[in-house]
């Protein structure tokens, strides 16, 4: 199952929009499609990390909140489309894991144990 939740994030990762925990519209599907999965392992804990471009890019003081506020998001829609809240764990890890383009690093990684 967490295998195959890492090939629903690889094939279309959870994506926010330029400066905002907003979701696109694909990343809302592919949270949606990972709550899916999730529905079918009652007993799997979920771990949701949220990122944020790297300050150098401009997004200043705000990295830390503004992930935590991602994390928190993708969190609360996997909540509502039907996974126990109290199997998520969300949190922020600012810019301290970067991609190379700037939209890869406005994103959430999400792991199952």
């Amino acid at each position: 199952m967490s295998a195959r939740v890492q090939e629903i994030l690889a094939a279309s990762p959870v994506t926010f929009r330029p400066d905002s925990p907003e979701l696109t519209a694909a990343g809302a599907r592919t949270v949606d499609q990972v709550a899916e999965e999730l529905a079918g392992a009652p007993n799997a804990r979920v771990t949701v990390t949220g990122y944020t471009a790297p300050v150098s890019r401009g997004i200043g003081p705000a990295a830390q909140p503004l992930s935590d506020q991602r994390a928190q998001a993708v969190a609360e829609r996997l909540g509502r489309e039907g996974v126990d809240p109290g199997r998520i764990e969300a949190r922020g890890a600012a810019d301290s894991n970067p991609r190379p383009d700037v939209a890869e690093s406005r994103r959430v990684e999400i792991t199952v144990s």
